[in-house]
């Protein structure tokens, strides 16, 4: 529950309470593990919210992970296409604007005090496409220019979202 309450609603205290569930430290610690087994080089990790400054990754190595979820764990990225999800008697609702889109597969968000990034996961008629936007100045820039990547790619290459 704690997963899907990270996909679905960003959960920050979800995401501390699965860190805590292990003995100090071992959860960031296979954090790193799982991106260098991935070959995510320049990847590290801090703490388990992704909230410091101190975590670093790449478009490029967040697309290795997306991929590999992907494929291992597809499940994830199908919870965060839920508008709300309710846990114990708890309603979490999604603060992903594409959630229900049809042609929405999933993806994260996600922010620092500096930044606001956005992992989307669309279907179009030649497949899955991955937009990762890093460094948007709120969050609903984010979703914007993720639109605005997604509407060039349906244009130059003929591959209308569905």
């Amino acid at each position: 529950n704690r997963i899907k309450r990270m996909m679905v609603r960003s959960d920050n205290a979800a995401a501390e309470e699965l860190a805590e569930s292990l003995p100090d430290g071992a959860f960031i610690n296979s954090m790193n593990e799982k991106a260098a087994a991935l070959s995510m080089r320049n990847t590290s990790f801090f703490d388990a919210t992704g909230l410091s400054y101190l975590n670093q990754s790449t478009a490029y190595d967040i697309d290795i992970l997306v991929s590999h979820i992907l494929e291992r764990h597809p499940e994830i990225f199908q919870w965060s296409r839920e508008r709300e999800l309710i846990i114990d008697g708890v309603v979490y609702d999604t603060i992903n604007r594409f959630a229900k889109r049809p042609d929405f597969l999933g993806g994260k968000t996600g922010y620092t005090d500096d930044t606001n990034n956005l992992v989307s996961i669309f279907r179009t008629s030649a497949g899955p496409v991955t937009i990762i936007v890093l460094g948007a100045t709120d969050k609903v820039e984010r979703f914007t220019y993720t639109e605005k990547i997604l509407e060039w790619i349906s244009q130059q290459f003929n591959h209308s979202a569905y």
